[in-house]
């Protein structure tokens, strides 16, 4: 987008996508700034790509949710929909844990 002549970027994040960003930049200036590009330590690598996959699976899983809401059902359907809302929960805790082992090898 040009504004007053200068080309300006916007990103349109989740909070957890957010989150993800910062942790990212973070560990880069802490750690090794070619983790941005993929380098770095293959374990900080692999729980980012852990966590960016729960990121990418809750936002899929909450999208059902909202959509299933939106409809009428039957109380069958209402468990199902209260199973999803743990499966997100649960997928929310491995990602918090997914983001301490990255601390942790800073």
């Amino acid at each position: 987008m040009d504004v007053e002549g200068q080309w300006v970027e916007f990103q349109v994040r989740g909070m957890l996508q957010h989150l993800w960003a910062e942790v990212s930049e973070k560990l880069s200036d802490v750690g090794d700034p070619s983790i941005k590009y993929g380098g770095g330590k293959h374990d900080i690598q692999a729980a980012l790509q852990e966590s960016s996959s729960l990121i990418a699976e809750i936002e899929s899983t909450e999208i059902l949710i909202v959509y299933s809401e939106k409809k009428n059902f039957d109380s069958k359907d209402n468990s199902e929909l209260n199973e999803l809302r743990k499966g997100v929960s649960q997928i929310k805790k491995g990602m918090a844990e997914n983001l301490k082992k990255l601390f942790k090898n800073l």
